[in-house]
């Protein structure tokens, strides 16, 4: 069985700023993202904050990503959206509900989804990079 990451995903726009905050609280370090628009901060071994710049056309103005959210990670693969499509069978047959197709981008497969109380969660598998 996988180890599946769990983390928060704080949607902002001003991922510096904000994870720049953030770290100051818990006097950590923010650990560089994909790109200027993602980062994130190890608060603890088991608690990863990340903080990104969502796309403004990526989800109709009704489903926008909520500010905080959960985050759930497997590990990286060279076939992240084949993993994500075999994840969500798993996660849907449980009871959520996919909120929106899977989307597979430059860093990796993800998709939005419902658990059983309504609440919104990312499903993620990033890229494994061709040096792991």
């Amino acid at each position: 069985m996988d180890c599946i990451q769990a983390s928060f995903l704080i949607s902002t726009s001003k991922p510096k700023e904000l994870s720049t905050f953030y770290s100051s609280l818990f006097s950590k370090k923010v650990e560089e993202g994909f790109d200027s628009n993602h980062c994130s901060i190890n608060a603890h071994s088991s608690l990863q904050i990340t903080f990104y710049k969502p796309s403004s056309n990526r989800i109709p103005s009704d489903m926008r990503c909520p500010p905080i959210s959960l985050c759930f990670e497997k590990p990286a693969s060279k076939e992240p959206l084949i993993v994500l499509n075999n994840w969500l069978e798993e996660v849907i047959s449980l009871g959520a509900t996919l909120i929106e197709k899977p989307k597979l981008e430059s860093f990796g497969a993800e998709a939005w989804v419902l658990d059983i109380d309504q609440n919104k969660v990312l499903l993620y598998v990033p890229y494994k990079k061709s040096c792991e």
